[in-house]
């Protein structure tokens, strides 16, 4: 007999919000449960009556949240019906780290043995099928946590990286190693980590389906070189459009026609991955004695005042409140401010649609020469007022 069991349809964030959890389920219904208040809903099945157990094992660390399961074979299905317009978009990557699991979604198929990793969406149906007991480790995180576009991440959704691709071998490795250290995964360390974990992700994701694995027109890889250049430059105060389009030789007119036709403006591109990388900063606790304005300097704001209001402005929240409930609160992912952080859209057009190629992490790994030392740099424009 076929046990259905849906899951309760209440918003991701509600599910992604509680608290850290290890739990063990000996029937069905207590997994089914487990699983439904930390994911986002799901539709499970399970075939037969047989004896059932499951393990969970859960670590939310700023926005992201780790959730390993070691279970009994069944399913579980993201259907049409569970997926609420105004849900919270995430992606969720998935190693198989025991035992054999297949991944459905966007017409694509893949098999995954251990060792094997792969990403999916939950704003769309997906389906994850496990016919024997299995251990897996699933991390979940906002949809802008990484620096691939949704339509570039729905071309490779559902699709096995193995250990046979270095990344993929690499990332592989660095997850099942999370996996057998969940517990000791914590406080400003594992905070740090879960940064690192996801530069890793869009870097693989960037490095095997680049331009190199497709085709892609002149002005898709001018616009991919031209996102690079930014990403290596946020940090400095002068990149704007005349500096982009001299370091491409080409004219401002042809460069803001070009993220013209991805709905954006690069002013508004150029803003976007500064401000991301400043709330990063700003939720980082081993940067805790480094004051806004630094950090806001260090990524290119100059001026403090601008920086709280344009902040505010797409965030939600001030810096300083925004800094001061992540960094005192436990981990409890997309409540407060950090939610407003999620739900916030960039009001001149957001981040516009780009190529693999262009996802770089030179900028988050070059030393952080000012904000280490909480002191402004040369240039910086001095505020009477606090930044908030």
């Amino acid at each position: 007999m076929n046990q259905r069991i849906r899951a309760a349809s209440c918003c991701a964030s509600e599910r992604m919000g509680g608290p850290d959890l290890s739990a063990s389920a000996i029937s069905f219904t207590e997994w089914q449960e487990l699983v439904s208040r930390s994911f986002v809903p799901l539709e499970m099945h399970r075939s037969g009556h047989g004896r059932f157990h499951g393990d969970f094992r859960k670590r939310v660390l700023s926005d992201v949240m780790f959730c390993e399961m070691n279970a009994t074979g069944h399913s579980f299905e993201r259907t049409p019906e569970l997926i609420a317009p105004n849900d919270d978009g995430f992606y969720k990557i998935c190693i198989q780290i025991a035992g054999a699991g297949i991944l459905i979604q966007d017409g694509r198929e893949a098999m995954l043995s251990p060792g094997d990793l792969a990403i999916y969406d939950t704003e769309r149906p997906y389906t994850r099928e496990f016919s024997q007991d299995f251990r897996c480790l699933a991390v979940m995180f906002p949809r802008r946590a990484i620096d691939l576009h949704a339509d570039v991440v729905r071309q490779v959704t559902a699709v096995r990286i193995g250990v046979d691709v270095p990344l993929g071998r690499i990332a592989g490795s660095f997850l099942t190693h999370v996996a057998e250290n969940l517990d000791q995964v914590s406080g400003p360390s594992g905070v740090r980590l879960t940064h690192h974990l996801l530069d890793l992700i869009s870097t693989l994701l960037s490095d095997e389906f680049g331009p190199g694995r497709r085709l892609v027109s002149p002005a898709e890889d001018l616009l991919g070189r031209i996102r690079a250049f930014i990403e290596k430059n946020l940090q400095d105060p002068n990149l704007g459009p005349t500096m982009v389009a001299s370091a491409h030789y080409i004219s401002t007119r042809h460069l803001h026609n070009l993220f013209q036709l991805e709905g954006a403006t690069i002013s508004s591109f150029i803003r976007s991955r500064r401000l991301e990388h400043c709330r990063r900063d700003l939720s980082d606790p081993m940067r805790r004695k480094c004051s806004v304005a630094a950090i806001a300097a260090h990524w290119g704001f100059l001026d403090a005042a601008h920086f709280s209001r344009i902040f505010k402005g797409v965030y939600g929240v001030s810096p300083r409140t925004y800094r001061d409930t992540t960094l005192s609160a436990e981990p409890n992912l997309l409540s407060g401010p950090a939610r407003a952080v999620h739900n916030a859209r960039d009001t001149a057009g957001g981040p516009p649609k780009f190529d693999p190629a262009a996802t770089v992490t030179a900028g988050r790994d070059q030393t952080h020469r000012w904000t280490s030392s909480g002191h402004l740099p040369p240039g910086v424009r001095p505020d009477s007022s606090r930044p908030n």
